[in-house]
C-alpha cells in the first residue's frame, strides 16, 4: 500500500471514529426523540443536506484534501461518496422536539430585511451541537457552519463543520484523550465546475 493509499485510509478510519464518539456521547434525549414526528423549530440541516447529496449525485469532479496531524494528502477525484461524507453534517441536526427549547435563536438581516444569518447556540453544554449558523444571500444557504463539541472521562472531541452548496465543505476534528497524543484531522473538498 503506497502513502497516498495509507493516509485516505487513515483519514476514512478517524473520520468514522470522530463520527462514533460524537454520536454516543451526545445528550441522552436524542435517543427519545428518534421516534417523535419532526419539528420546523429550527433550520432543517437534515433535509438541506439530503437535497445536497440529490444535487450532488451527478457531479464528477472533486478535489479532496486530507490532514492527518499535519501530513497532507489532495487527490482529483471522479466520483465521491458524498452521501457517506456528509454523514456528520446529518448527525449536527439540532431539529428535534426534544431540543425545542435548547437553544438560543439570533437572526440578522439585509438591508432589503431579507434574513442574512440564523445563529442558533446551545444553551447546554452537554449538546453535541454548540453553534449552527446558516447565512443567506438572495434568500439561497450560501454557508452552514457548525461547532460540535463532546466530552467523557477520557477523551474531547472538538469538530467543526462548513458546507458551501456552491463551493465544497469542509470537517475539522481535535481529539483529545488522556493517554495518546492529540488527533487533528481534516478533509477539504472542493466542487469542480
Amino acid at each position: 500500500m503506497n502513502f497516498s493509499s495509507k493516509i485516505f485510509t487513515k483519514s476514512a478510519f478517524l473520520l468514522l471514529l470522530f463520527g462514533f464518539v460524537l454520536s454516543s456521547c451526545d445528550d441522552a434525549t436524542s435517543s427519545e426523540s428518534g421516534a417523535l414526528q419532526k419539528i420546523d423549530r429550527y433550520f432543517d440541516l437534515k433535509e438541506f443536506i439530503e437535497s445536497e447529496v440529490v444535487r450532488l449525485a451527478g457531479e464528477t469532479a472533486f478535489v479532496k484534501t486530507v490532514f492527518v496531524n499535519g501530513e497532507k494528502e489532495e487527490k482529483v477525484l471522479e466520483s465521491l461518496d458524498i452521501e457517506n461524507e456528509l454523514k456528520p453534517f446529518l448527525s449536527s441536526d439540532i431539529n428535534k422536539p426534544a431540543w425545542s427549547d435548547k437553544y438560543d435563536i439570533d437572526s440578522l438581516l439585509d438591508n432589503s430585511g431579507n434574513l442574512k444569518e440564523l445563529t442558533y447556540i446551545a444553551k447546554d453544554e452537554k449538546l453535541k451541537t454548540q453553534l449552527l449558523s446558516v447565512k443567506y444571500q438572495n434568500k439561497e444557504v450560501e454557508e452552514i457552519a457548525i461547532k460540535n463539541r463532546s466530552k467523557s472521562s477520557v477523551a474531547e472531541t472538538l469538530q467543526e463543520l462548513s458546507y458551501a452548496p456552491l463551493k465544497g465543505y469542509s470537517i475539522e476534528s481535535i481529539q483529545e484523550v488522556s493517554t495518546i497524543d492529540k488527533n487533528h484531522f481534516k478533509i477539504q473538498v472542493a466542487f469542480q465546475k
